[in-house]
């Protein structure tokens, strides 16, 4: 993973590069063309006070501060220059770079035009050449080369930080999914071989509990298979959810049926002291689900001679309670593979994934579920609306 990262930021890194270039090259292209445009039009407004007398050629060129012109007339000589300076520019035409006379770099634009003269219009051209320092274009172009590296970085930073986070998301979820795969693959292995043995020694010596027991396994193997299922289907958002009046307390009847007889082996009583007109409007098939996981873990881990309640306590959709013992960490029963406290050991197939799709299914059909333990020791499983 670590690997992908670099990459990932290696290559926007790269484009943020290629980015960049491209638009400080536009940028600065911008700030040249602007730059040149305005020395031109300086020029042409220093040529418009060229004028052309009996006496000759007048120029009076102003003083430029930063900035230095030179004219000659049509024969070649000096016709005038900035206040205060001393020195040649080339006598050149169009845009040009050079060096000014103090030294720093400049930009210089040469323009040959007529001087107004009506009286005696003249074929003869003036040459003018207006020189501006850079450093203004320059300053402009390295403060914008500036925010474009400090922008990149920090873009390429933040890019960095989330990618990390991702993968490291995206590496612990694969993570658990692998740990998940082996739990499940070790919870299924054990009771395959179980009912491998007994079948083979059924074979040899028939015995007509042989039967109820694989059927019990095997009934066990399709709720956990169904439950596996359900997992994959949450995971996908692939539930369609119904909307129907369910009567509560047949339905908690009809889901006690599978482990009411061996509760009753262990001497585990059940009270169903839910109202005969009970109903919520909500999706059977799921319901069942989260009550059949709920009255499963009860019947597996409740205490030999305890109790089992279901009733509608003031606030909630139901509350499926148990004599104990209690649980250490409520919070943890509800995550996938739990392992439970060595006081609630489980017999049969739990692989600690009912309790996580019980929860699952509520949120989706907008209920919460949770877990408290007693200061008895009592366990209760409170299913009751995610808005109260």
């Amino acid at each position: 993973m670590n690997r992908i990262t670099l990459v990932l930021v290696a290559v926007v890194a790269a484009a943020l590069l290629a980015l960049g270039i491209a638009l400080y090259i536009g940028v600065r292209d911008a700030a040249w063309q602007q730059h040149d445009a305005g020395l031109v039009a300086r020029t042409q407004a220093l040529s418009a006070i060229t004028e052309s007398e009996e006496e000759g050629l007048e120029l009076d060129l102003p003083a430029l501060p930063g900035a230095f012109a030179e004219a000659w007339a049509p024969d070649g000589s000096v016709l005038a220059r900035s206040p205060g300076w001393k020195g040649d520019l080339p006598a050149r035409t169009g845009t040009f770079e050079l060096t000014l006379p103090d030294g720093r770099a400049g930009r210089a634009y040469g323009l040959k035009f007529h001087p107004r003269d009506v009286e005696n219009p003249t074929h003869d051209k003036v040459l003018i050449v207006l020189a501006e320092g850079t450093e203004d274009v320059e300053a402009a172009g390295a403060a914008v080369r500036t925010r474009f590296l400090v922008l990149g970085a920090i873009v390429l930073a933040l890019f960095a930080g989330v990618t990390a986070w991702l993968m490291a998301r995206v590496q612990a979820g694969m993570a658990r999914e692998r740990r998940f795969t082996a739990d499940v693959s070790h919870e299924l292995r054990t009771p395959l071989a179980g009912l491998r043995t007994l079948l083979e020694v059924s074979t040899r010596s028939p015995r007509p509990e042989d039967a109820a027991s694989a059927l019990a396994i095997v009934v066990q193997m399709c709720t956990l298979v169904e439950n596996l299922l359900m997992l994959a289907r949450l995971d996908a958002h692939q539930i369609e959810i119904a909307r129907d009046p369910v009567r509560l307390r047949s339905l908690v009847d009809e889901c006690w049926r599978p482990y009411a007889a061996a509760a009753a082996a262990r001497g585990i009583t059940i009270e169903n002291q839910l109202p005969d007109d009970a109903t919520a409007t909500t999706d059977r098939d799921k319901l069942r689900i989260i009550l059949g996981n709920l009255l499963s873990n009860a019947a597996e881990y409740t205490e030999d001679r305890g109790w089992i309640r279901i009733a509608a306590p003031p606030g909630a959709l139901l509350e499926v309670a148990d004599s104990g013992p209690r649980i250490a960490d409520p919070e943890k029963i509800f995550e996938r593979m739990w392992r439970g406290d060595a006081a609630r050991s489980a017999t049969g197939i739990h692989c600690g994934i009912g309790l996580s799709l019980a929860r699952s299914l509520a949120g989706v059909l907008g209920l919460a579920l949770t877990c408290r333990s007693g200061a008895d020791g009592s366990v209760r499983f409170v299913l009751s609306s995610a808005r109260a």
